[in-house]
């Protein structure tokens, strides 16, 4: 794992890899929500949530920035 984020109520939890995976886990139910994958040509760097609404961003190795709502 590069990167981890917090949603704005510590319910979700965001990671991003150099296995070219970007992740969502629901904290109280210890589970995998959204697995992105190759959507960054090469490493996901960084992962942010961005707004109370659980849009977060990815940044890759490949210098490009998403959004995901």
């Amino acid at each position: 794992m590069l990167s981890i984020s917090f949603n704005f109520d510590n319910s979700k939890l965001a990671s991003a890899s150099s296995d070219q995976t970007s992740r969502i886990w629901d904290l109280k139910k210890q589970s995998e929500i959204v697995q992105l994958t190759n959507e960054h040509k090469g490493t996901v760097k960084a992962i942010e949530f961005i707004s109370p609404q659980n849009v977060f961003m990815t940044g890759g190795e490949n210098k490009e920035l998403k959004v995901w709502k």
